[in-house]
């Protein structure tokens, strides 16, 4: 990962934070932070490992239920909504804790709980170490991240392997061959179903694709988006030359 990519540091309180270095790995809490280009350390402890943490890193996701002021009957009286960044970060963390719960992501570390002693069963899915791959998977769906993860997307981009000549000749030369037993059926004037269903009658075909076919069969025919006419669609040169000189 390149350490190039990274979220400015910024000075709070007479408090000093560096940037913050993508890297490799990090929680899910710091994932969803940087997919919208916010510092993970906006709080002091944000590694932090108690339940008041985890709750604390719940509310700078979007994804918390813990600071709404109640009535005597514990029902909140203010009816928040989440807006903007907090709406995108609590859906970018819903993803991941479900898929971590369903275990479709596997973390780093195992799965992480509280450690007060009153809380040390709670699982905290925001302290869940994860790789980078999961965080890409939800911007390529979503599209909806910041520059941060534009950034990581483009360095994450995986070259088209380089074809083999050697593959390429071949499959070069069976489509000819097909295309040449196409061209062999025009006199019979059949659907390119028909001529599908020869094929896979034919024991020179063993093994090929219907997209092969098509390729092949694109070769002879200069095809439309519609309906084949009546007549049949017309030969694409050299097989219209072919024809004549069959004819003559």
């Amino acid at each position: 990962m390149s350490d190039q990519i990274f979220i400015p540091g910024f000075t709070a309180f007479g408090r000093k934070v560096p940037r913050f270095i993508i890297g490799k790995s990090h929680t899910v809490f710091e994932w969803v932070m940087i997919y919208r280009d916010h510092h993970p350390a906006c709080f002091h402890d944000h590694n932090g490992t108690s339940l008041e943490d985890m709750r604390m890193r719940l509310d700078f996701l979007g994804a918390g239920t813990f600071n709404m002021v109640c009535d005597a009957h514990g029902k909140p009286m203010v009816h928040l909504r989440n807006e903007g960044d907090a709406k995108i970060m609590n859906e970018v963390y819903r993803d991941l804790e479900r898929d971590i719960k369903q275990d479709r992501i596997k973390p780093l570390r195992g799965w992480t709980y509280c450690d007060d002693a009153h809380a040390n069963d709670v699982f905290d899915p925001t302290h869940c170490l994860i790789d980078i791959e999961p965080i890409l998977a939800i911007a390529r769906v979503r599209q909806n991240f910041g520059e941060t993860v534009a950034k990581l997307l483009a360095a994450n981009e995986k070259p088209e392997p380089p074809q083999d000549s050697a593959a390429i000749e071949h499959t070069q030369t069976k489509l000819e061959k097909m295309a040449e037993w196409v061209f062999g059926l025009h006199n019979q004037s059949l659907s390119f179903d028909q001529i599908y269903g020869s094929a896979k009658n034919d024991p020179r075909f063993v093994g090929f694709t219907k997209n092969e076919l098509i390729a092949a069969y694109q070769m002879v025919y200069s095809t439309k988006k519609h309906r084949r006419p009546a007549g049949g669609w017309p030969l694409r040169s050299p097989y219209s030359q072919k024809k004549l000189r069959h004819a003559s």
